[in-house]
């Protein structure tokens, strides 16, 4: 994350010659609904659990549900939108999708991003070039 915001800093800025609305929007977006979303799911489950007790799992379970519908919605729009890809042979994988996504990659990215935050983990990635480890050193 941090080599996306040293690396793209000046399109978010309003006074950078390279300032562009539309990607000040898009990084708006992942802030929001990625990073903040993230770091919120803990504390809305432990709020969940301690406001409404046994009600919280059916809770959950409801706006899975609605995920899962919601889901489907945008399956069926993009495969009307693209008839050409034969995507309606993929249903079935629409429900796995729905609660991998959901649920197991929300806990994936906010343990990614503590990583990034606590442990500085982008700075040993080998997958990174030495000379952009030198420049953020």
């Amino acid at each position: 994350m941090r080599l996306r915001y040293r690396k793209h800093v000046g399109l978010m800025n309003p006074f950078h010659a390279g300032f562009r609305p539309l990607e000040l929007m898009h990084e708006l977006e992942f802030l929001i609904f990625n990073v903040i979303a993230a770091v919120a799911l803990p504390f809305y489950l432990v709020w969940l659990f301690a406001t409404y007790g046994d009600l919280a799992l059916p809770v959950l379970l409801g706006a899975q549900i609605g995920l899962f519908l919601l889901d489907f919605l945008v399956f069926f729009i993009a495969g009307f939108a693209t008839p050409k890809a034969q995507s309606f042979q993929l249903i079935p994988f629409v429900a796995g999708y729905s609660i991998f996504y959901g649920n197991f990659l929300r806990i994936i990215r906010l343990l990614a991003y503590g990583q990034e935050w606590f442990f500085r983990s982008s700075y040993k990635d080998s997958y990174v070039p030495d000379k952009v480890h030198d420049v953020r050193e």
